[in-house]
């Protein structure tokens, strides 16, 4: 539900195999639902997350195909521009990328996305820069990463929890990641000139080096010379 009331879902179709959005204006006495299909480019729309990034809905899923018999699995992520969806290819993984759960969180408006890499059986997160979708492995000890939910803070320090299903069907764990640490969010170095020695050009050339925590890089970056 946004700041005016609007309640957003989004949800999978079986019927069509598609992925669909509704929303209404919870406020009324009688609220009127709007659908509409995001996706239904094949098998589409399970385990779907929904997030609002400002008041636009975003969405990450998966989209299933048969290989070799199998079911075989990819990440997906539509966000509503003001005008239509569109919708993207994330992770195209291997075979069970992103089934067992999705979640998608915004931290300043920068989408991340935890899901369950099934074939390695490790916990993921992926995240948008400068148009393109990164991933990278969270946590790879034992068997970890499904049904994970993901959300930022204030700061934009992200919050992961997730099953350790190592030792299944005996027990079952619930684990935590985040990317904080001592220091704060996102951390990094500058270089000039490549350490070079400082001359009366008028070209400098920074080098950036910085990592949010896990390890897929940094969004929004501010430089001060206040020491």
């Amino acid at each position: 539900v946004d700041a005016s009331g609007i309640a957003h879902i989004s949800y999978y179709d079986s019927s069509g195999e598609n992925l669909k959005y509704a929303q209404a204006q919870i406020t009324d006495p009688t609220p009127v639902w709007s659908i509409v299909t995001i996706d239904d480019t094949g098998s589409v729309g399970r385990w779907t997350s929904l997030a609002l990034d400002e008041n636009n809905p975003a969405v990450s899923y998966t989209e299933k195909a048969v290989s070799g018999g199998e079911d075989s699995y990819s990440l997906k992520f539509a966000i509503y521009t003001g005008s239509s969806w569109t919708t993207t290819t994330v992770d195209a993984g291997e075979q069970k990328t992103g089934m067992d759960g999705t979640s998608l969180t915004f931290s300043f408006g920068k989408p991340y996305i935890s899901y369950y890499d099934g074939v390695n059986e490790d916990l993921k997160i992926a995240s948008l820069t400068d148009g393109k979708w990164f991933s990278t492995a969270v946590d790879t000890e034992g068997r970890v990463g499904q049904y994970s939910s993901i959300s930022a803070d204030e700061l934009g320090i992200l919050h992961i929890a997730y099953w350790d299903n190592t030792v299944a069907p005996l027990r079952r764990q619930l684990k935590y990641a985040t990317n904080a640490d001592s220091k704060g969010p996102a951390a990094g170095s500058i270089l000039i000139n490549n350490s070079a020695d400082i001359t009366n050009s008028s070209e400098v050339t920074l080098n950036l080096t910085c990592n949010d925590g896990f390890g897929i890089g940094c969004w929004q970056v501010k430089l001060s010379n206040e020491g």
